[in-house]
């Protein structure tokens, strides 16, 4: 007499196949997320500039967040230092040059 070979319920073979699909869909990445923005202005700000060195994974503006790159961090974070500095700045003499030549 031959054995039978066992059988797996349906509904379990179909979810290991969208498993197996969301595994093939997804990429992980490494990022680094911004969600320190006190206005929606300075959020529009630095993921503008993300935006134009293409370093952008995900944002959401209704949150004030943005994950960018691994390689595009060093020159967010150095621009989003500048833009708190020159904030904290009164009067005539402040680093707005600097600031508008990072863009």
């Amino acid at each position: 007499m031959k054995k039978q070979a066992a059988t797996l319920p349906t509904t379990v073979v179909d979810q290991i196949r969208l498993w197996e699909r969301e595994g093939q869909r997804v990429q992980s990445s490494e990022g680094y997320l911004y969600d320190d923005f006190t206005t929606v202005d300075d959020f529009r700000l630095v993921r503008d500039y993300a935006a134009r060195l293409d370093v952008v994974l995900w944002e959401s503006e209704e949150a004030r967040k943005c994950v960018v790159t691994g390689d595009g961090h060093l020159q967010i974070r150095q621009v989003t230092q500048l833009v708190w500095v020159v904030g904290q700045q009164e009067g005539p003499d402040t680093d707005c040059l600097v600031l508008s030549g990072c863009f």
